[in-house]
């Protein structure tokens, strides 16, 4: 018999304006302990119409949201179609994001529908995709102007990576003063909640082939 999953629970003073939206389940990464191993994912509540036009910020999680056939089209659609969401976020390790540049940078409004972008690298592929994204000048003219960014560094198995100098090769002091960096150290949870908000899945994954 196969380990049983949990099924996830909103806390129970859950903030439902802030809503982490999986759109996919496919991944570049195949981590251990990450949450969506824990958890039933048929089980995860659908978003709700309503619970959209409530919200406020929208985080959206996978799997990797990269590997989304058209990103720049799902972001666009759904803030034009609940223009109440204030703000906008998009989890990424970092290496689907670098491989589907030429998708989400041939669209100078990108930046006009996303926030900020939570990276959070999970191997040393990740790292590498992430500091040439930081190299790209077309990259950084995305993430640099206005851009609310977090920098999640987690212990993932088989990490050798020094962070201090990891974060130092992104040269996020470079970033305009509109731009926001934040660096947070962070542990896999064991038992997964988003933070003060809840966790929503579509009602159908958009996954596709990952990058080989």
């Amino acid at each position: 018999m196969g380990k049983l999953r949990r099924i996830y629970k909103d806390e129970e003073n859950a903030d439902h304006t802030i809503i982490h939206l999986m759109v996919n389940s496919n991944c570049t990464n195949r981590c251990k302990d990450c949450c969506n191993n824990q958890y039933n994912l048929d089980k995860v509540p659908v978003v709700t119409v309503e619970e959209l036009q409530n919200a406020k910020v929208v985080l959206l999680t996978g799997g990797e949201p990269f590997l989304l056939a058209d990103i720049y089209g799902f972001v666009k659609s759904l803030r034009w179609q609940y223009p109440n969401i204030r703000k906008l976020y998009i989890y990424t390790s970092g290496y689907a994001m670098y491989k589907a540049r030429n998708n989400w940078l041939r669209h100078g409004g990108f930046g006009l529908y996303v926030d900020g972008i939570n990276f959070s690298p999970k191997c040393k592929d990740d790292e590498n995709a992430i500091k040439k994204l930081f190299k790209n000048a077309f990259a950084r003219c995305f993430l640099f102007n206005g851009m609310s960014n977090r920098i999640i560094l987690m212990d993932y198995e088989g990490k050798t990576t020094d962070d201090d100098k990891f974060i130092k090769s992104l040269s996020c002091t470079d970033a305009s003063p509109s731009a926001k960096f934040s660096i947070e150290n962070r542990a896999f949870q064991k038992k997964f909640q988003p933070n003060g908000g809840v966790w929503r899945r579509l009602p159908i994954f958009l996954d596709k082939k990952s990058f080989s």
